[in-house]
């Protein structure tokens, strides 16, 4: 037997499908597609205040995040504040608020479980990406 018939290929171990975490997929999904949006930055955040899943760029502290999901509960609100940067409420609904910082549009995106916020760069794409994004928080749950 030559020395490259020593042993059985049966016994290697296979290579294993490494897959992503579920949260991963989400936010590359808002990236990726949402980039014809105009979406260039995204976190999804659980309602217990913990960042899932996050794009270096958008960092949001806790307090932060209590003070948005207060916003969204409340109709009187005129700003809101993300990674230190103050937005002015353009609008809001129950489930969505979209805030504007004279350079990007926040849109904050509420489901049963999480929060999608992320940063829009194109006002004309602006509607577009709420309502995409609302269909995406809604497939999450």
């Amino acid at each position: 037997m030559s020395a490259g018939m020593c042993y059985d290929a049966r016994a290697l171990p296979r290579k294993q499908k490494i897959s992503k975490p579920r949260w991963k997929q989400w936010i590359e999904l808002i990236l990726n597609s949402g980039g014809k949006f105009g979406l260039s930055k995204a976190c999804i955040v659980k309602h217990s205040g913990d960042i899932v899943a996050s794009v270096v760029g958008l960092e949001i502290n806790l307090q932060e995040f209590q003070d948005l999901h207060k916003a969204l509960n409340c109709t009187n609100i005129d700003v809101v504040r993300v990674g230190g940067i103050t937005y002015c409420v353009k609008s809001q609904n129950g489930k969505q608020m979209i805030a504007f910082n004279g350079g990007n549009y926040l849109i904050i995106t509420r489901s049963k479980t999480l929060f999608i916020i992320s940063i829009c760069t194109c006002k004309n794409k602006l509607d577009l990406a709420a309502a995409w994004l609302q269909r995406i928080g809604d497939s999450i749950d």
